[in-house]
């Protein structure tokens, strides 16, 4: 299984199915938090997107508030 996106990751995200839900963190080194919900929103397909504050990638998913904002984002 590849995670990276595929050459046309616009297409990509219209064809997701099931309800999307963005987690990432304000620090993250390899993606733009920023960016997830204009970028799903060109694409068709709006979804809630949750920022931690003070959270790297690996961040995500070893610091406690961080985690707890990925779990929130399941239930909803």
């Amino acid at each position: 299984m590849n995670f990276r996106p595929q050459a046309d990751y616009l297409g990509d995200i219209r064809q997701a199915r099931g309800q999307l839900s963005i987690v990432a963190g304000q620090d993250d080194e390899v993606f733009h938090a920023d960016r997830y919900a204009p970028l799903f929103a060109q694409a068709g397909r709006p979804v809630p997107v949750a920022v931690v504050p003070g959270t790297s990638h690996i961040g995500l998913v070893l610091e406690p508030r961080a985690v707890q904002a990925v779990a929130q984002a399941c239930t909803a």
